[in-house]
């Protein structure tokens, strides 16, 4: 009885054994599975499994593909663990992806279809579907082969950008931060090349914002924006105003002091200079408060105000000119209210609710609009604080030029006018 029991024991291992063998996956059996229903998931699931053998694992890969499937290519590889894995899944399926690049099928653009507004008939391309899987894939490679993927995908970015960008599954925004430097100067030429800069801008931001490729693109818009200055066409204005870096913060200063720039324009490129360069353009608008006149030197000032907070009030204070005729066709009175009308608003905004401090050394400066500024300013925000200062300067004879109807205002008038109201 024991010797039978032992008999059917081992004759049921050797039954097991042969099915296990004869359900083992191979790699000719996946073939069964490229056009079967849910084939591409189980393909997807099998190139996952750490259970499956390398060569099946590589193959279910390439035939995923072959067909077109490369977006299962990035959750497949993040679901493997080990970086190891990862690199020798990749090298597996690099030589089909070679060979697909190769082909170098992809559609073109002639002189003639661009004239028709480059539209032309798209077929599958083996080259299109090579380059998703590099983008797919160059995360996940090992230094060699991702030096390779880099080299593709930089390659595919040097040429027919606006065509490009569409083909696929990923555009040329999402490639550029996978394509190595050789990617973001294929940026720079494709701003260089289109008639549509605002909209190439704005794709490329949308997948890769980062300072780099904002100064990249910038760096080309200053010199264009510059070459067609001041007929700048609606995108390459918004093109410029959006950008927002150092770069193009040239070509926004060098607009802003051309006459030829109209005002509507100067006043967008203020605000865009304000995103562009931060407090770093507080002593160019310091110069247009000192060179310029009218509305340019008053919104400057602002600009300074908004820039520098409440230091910001000195250094603006400061900078107007001390020559009378500088403000020939301006009304100083109304200038001034206004100007601290926007401090006394703009102070809460920064969290500041005290410019004492300001006010006083304003109304200690030895130049005359900065005792002005300060006298209008404590006027307007009560300054109760700042009275001993203001009554200092009752005795000041200082002429004041160009205030309202009063062609006779001295700093010691409008210092007896503004302590009886603190």
């Amino acid at each position: 009885m024991n010797r039978a029991t032992s008999i059917i024991s081992k004759l049921c291992m050797l039954l097991v054994a042969v099915s296990l063998f004869a359900c083992e996956r191979s790699v000719e059996s996946l073939e069964d599975w490229r056009n079967a229903e849910g084939g591409f998931e189980k393909l997807s699931e099998w190139a996952a499994s750490d259970e499956e053998p390398m060569p099946v694992r590589v193959r279910a890969m390439q035939i995923l593909l072959e067909e077109g499937q490369v977006n299962q290519f990035q959750p497949l590889l993040e679901s493997v663990k080990s970086p190891e894995t990862q690199h020798a899944l990749v090298a597996g399926v690099m030589p089909t992806v070679q060979t697909m690049w190769d082909a170098q099928d992809q559609p073109s653009l002639s002189e003639e279809d661009k004239k028709k507004g480059g539209r032309i008939q798209v077929a599958n391309s083996q080259t299109v579907m090579a380059k998703d899987a590099a983008f797919f894939l160059q995360p996940h490679a090992s230094d060699a082969d991702k030096a390779k993927l880099e080299g593709m995908l930089a390659k595919w970015m040097e040429k027919d950008q606006d065509l490009r960008t569409q083909l696929g599954n990923v555009t040329l925004g999402q490639i550029a931060p996978r394509a190595g430097k050789a990617g973001t100067e294929s940026l720079k030429a494709w701003i260089e090349s289109t008639n549509k800069p605002a909209n190439v801008q704005r794709t490329i931001l949308k997948a890769a914002d980062t300072p780099e490729v904002r100064a990249a693109i910038g760096e080309v818009l200053a010199k264009r924006a510059k070459e067609k200055h001041p007929d700048l066409n609606s995108e390459f204005e918004y093109a410029v105003l959006e950008n927002n870096s150092e770069p193009i913060a040239e070509y926004l200063e060098f607009a802003i002091n051309d006459e030829a720039t109209s005002a509507k324009m100067k006043d967008g490129f203020m605000d865009a200079l304000v995103r562009a360069k931060g407090a770093k353009a507080t002593p160019f608008f310091a110069e247009l408060v000192t060179k310029e006149k009218g509305l340019m030197r008053w919104v400057s000032a602002q600009r300074i105000v908004e820039l520098r907070g409440k230091t910001g009030i000195l250094v603006a204070a400061k900078a107007l000119p001390i020559e009378h005729e500088a403000y020939e066709g301006e009304d100083l009175q109304k200038e001034m209210e206004i100007t601290c009308n926007f401090i006394s608003t703009e102070m809460p905004k920064l969290d500041v609710d005290n410019i004492d401090n300001e006010l006083k050394q304003g109304l200690k400066s030895d130049r005359w609009p900065a005792q002005v500024l300060a006298l209008k300013c404590a006027e307007i925000g009560k300054s109760a604080g700042v009275k001993a200062d203001v009554e200092a300067l009752k005795s000041s004879k200082t002429a004041i030029p160009n205030w309202g109807e009063d062609d006779k205002m001295t700093i010691g008038k409008l210092a007896e006018e503004v302590a009886g109201k603190l």
